[in-house]
């Protein structure tokens, strides 16, 4: 595979070496599948083998071993050849510079490690290590880990204010004092309810090639449920204590740690609570801050900090479609209006034909049916029946043809319906409304923030996965700007649950780990 890292896509190139095998790329392994064919790069011209392989400005060849084994070791490269280091544990790659000493196809990494799995070389960007020498950005790590059970009490705090998706108001004006208290700048809660702060002299009018570190304000309860905290030993228990108390308290930490240490950077930071995150939001914070008009933003890189986990990089967005399915009819006595078109009944139909709606898994694609609901009584035909369906996919032409797949069925099943109503009697209605739409998409692997966020999980000690998700990172994406979700340290369970819990288990180095990023793209000096 050919890559070229200026255009970002990629080429497969015929083996001609005599008696070479062509590659299975992908067939067994969906994570290389993925990888491979999804994200490829384009590429300015093929190279053929030879004698030695032609040279390629901004270019990287990788040699994708055609048998599925983990690579054992990695060979030392040739005499007078660059190894360029693999930055991810993608066991089939091996992969080395095609051009001669005076070209630089790739920039020269200093320190490089081995996977303690794989044993697929790593590496470490020299912008962290300049970054982990920096007196005022190792400052604001201490300030972290000192002030790390103040960080837990703004998350117990922050998690006990209600703050159901559409009435997030009262912890966002929490937020916001918050904000003031450590230091940010021309704190102000926009239009539509995203509590903004600047850090940095650089710009911060338009905003345009700032970098943005965000966090969402909402959570999946509704307003009648108990948020309130309870602490037994190391735990915390209550809704949304992780998701997203934990990102909000998160998000504060980097700002104030940042002022207290007077980090400077060149380009500015724009702190971001945002609203709309979850389920019926569907991202409406995050599309006003980049595409709401006169208050939108161009950042220069979008940084995400979602729930728990040191490990975790979200680069990849994750696709979805949701939709109310409505059939409407003429209802009437379970008895004397027999035989009549039965909104129910079309729901059954369209249910059962959506249960068995194949799906991939390579690119992953999902088809399930979250909510169903109508009628007035145990012995009446329902004039309305309805069901919502949640559809998702990693790849955009996968999920548009499974979204055309579930409109055939909706109407499917009102025809079906409709046929075996009785005579003259009235057929149903279909109504079918949008009320979801999050874009997928992805940064790519090589692109410099997920390179950053890598060489960030392996500075605080820990292996990096990268993952797939739905995330307020999935707008950004598909605007064209990069952007990764990371967790925010320490370990979560029942997420989305009225007994989701968080234990602080390093919890401080997840902080750590978001501010090497933010400070790394924002250019700390």
């Amino acid at each position: 595979m050919i890559a070229d890292f200026r255009r970002q896509s990629a080429h497969l190139v015929d083996d001609a070496r005599a008696g070479a095998g062509k590659a299975n790329v992908g067939r067994d392994d969906a994570q290389i599948s993925h990888e491979v064919q999804e994200p490829l790069f384009d590429v300015e011209r093929r190279i053929g083998h030879g004698g030695r392989l032609e040279p390629v400005a901004q270019c990287l060849v990788v040699e994708i071993d055609a048998d599925a084994r983990p690579i054992k070791a990695a060979p030392p490269p040739p005499i007078g050849r660059l190894a360029i280091p693999i930055v991810d544990q993608l066991p089939l790659f091996h992969a080395f510079s095609v051009a001669p000493p005076l070209v630089q196809v790739k920039r020269t990494l200093r320190r490089c490690t081995t996977a303690p799995h794989n044993r697929t070389l790593l590496s470490m960007p020299d912008d962290i290590d300049t970054l982990l020498a920096n007196e005022r950005v190792r400052a604001a790590r201490t300030h972290i880990e000192r002030f790390d059970e103040v960080t837990l009490t703004r998350q117990a705090t922050l998690s006990a204010i209600p703050a159901p998706t559409g009435a997030e108001a009262a912890r966002g004006a929490r937020v916001a004092q918050l904000f003031d208290d450590v230091g940010l700048q021309e704190v102000k809660i926009d239009s539509v309810g995203n509590v903004r702060g600047w850090y940095g002299e650089a710009g911060s009018t338009t905003g345009d090639g700032c970098v943005v570190l965000s966090a969402h304000l909402d959570t999946v309860f509704g307003p009648e449920l108990d948020v309130s905290v309870s602490r037994r030993g190391p735990r915390l228990q209550g809704p949304g204590i992780s998701d997203n108390a934990r990102g909000l308290a998160a998000l504060v930490a980097v700002g104030e740690a940042l002022a207290r240490a007077r980090v400077t950077t060149a380009r500015a930071i724009l702190f971001a609570a945002t609203v709309g995150e979850e389920g019926s939001g569907d991202l409406r914070g995050v599309r006003h801050l980049l595409d709401g008009g006169g208050q939108s933003i161009r950042p220069h890189a979008f940084i995400a900090l979602d729930g728990a986990g040191l490990e975790r990089i979200v680069h990849r967005a994750l696709g979805a479609r949701r939709y109310r399915v409505t059939y409407h009819g003429p209802g009437g006595h379970s008895w004397a209006a027999f035989g009549v078109a039965n909104p129910a009944n079309a729901v059954g139909r369209a249910t059962t034909m959506l249960a068995d709606l194949p799906t991939q898994s390579s690119p992953r694609s999902t088809c399930a049916v979250v909510r169903l609901g109508g009628g007035t009584s145990l012995n009446s035909i329902p004039q309305t029946a309805w069901f919502d369906v949640d559809l998702r996919s990693e790849d955009p032409r996968i999920l548009h043809r499974l979204d055309a797949t579930a409109h055939d069925y909706f109407e499917q099943a009102l025809e079906d319906e409709n046929r075996h109503r009785a005579p003259t009697t009235p057929p149903l209605k279909l109504d079918v409304r949008r009320v979801g739409d999050r874009p997928s998409g992805l940064t790519p692997r090589t692109h410099p923030l997920v390179q950053t966020a890598v060489a960030a999980t392996r500075a605080v000690g820990h292996d990096h996965q990268l993952a797939c998700a739905s995330t307020d990172a999935n707008i950004p994406i598909a605007l064209g700007v990069p952007a990764v979700a990371l967790g925010a340290g320490g370990r979560a369970g029942d997420a989305h649950l009225p007994t989701e819990w968080y234990e602080n288990e390093k919890g401080a180095l997840g902080i750590v780990r978001a501010l090497f990023v933010t400070a790394a793209m924002a250019v700390a000096q």
